[in-house]
């Protein structure tokens, strides 16, 4: 755990209040320290997430060349699982679903785990 100094005071103590106080070290929570209610503060932080179909690299003149109808090879095979990464760190496999008519969805098929 890393310890942070910082000063503290209202302005209306004495200098050597204020000097006490900043020389005392505030330290960050560690995670058992965390309440519930602190972790319910957070549920309306948004979160990218991205689901990968696959990877591939291009030279640039190959990229310049792509025009409507061009298939780009991927680096996956056909049917394997899509990685769903949130905010650029794999968080688990999916496969990709018709949600309705109109759009797509994935279906989480294994969590990873292990997170940090």
């Amino acid at each position: 755990m890393t310890d942070f100094t910082m000063p503290v005071g209202t302005g209306n103590g004495s200098s050597a209040e204020q000097t006490a106080a900043a020389a005392s070290p505030v330290t960050a929570a560690s995670p058992a320290d965390v309440t519930p209610l602190q972790i319910d503060a957070l549920h309306d932080v948004e979160l990218e997430v991205v689901a990968v179909l696959g990877k591939t690299r291009m030279t640039l003149g190959d990229l310049r060349a792509v025009r409507p109808r061009t298939t780009i090879p991927l680096d996956r095979p056909l049917g394997s699982p899509l990685e769903i990464m949130v905010n650029g760190k794999l968080f688990a496999y999916g496969e990709l679903v018709a949600v309705n008519d109109s759009e797509l969805g994935v279906q989480i098929r294994s969590v990873v785990s292990g997170r940090d």
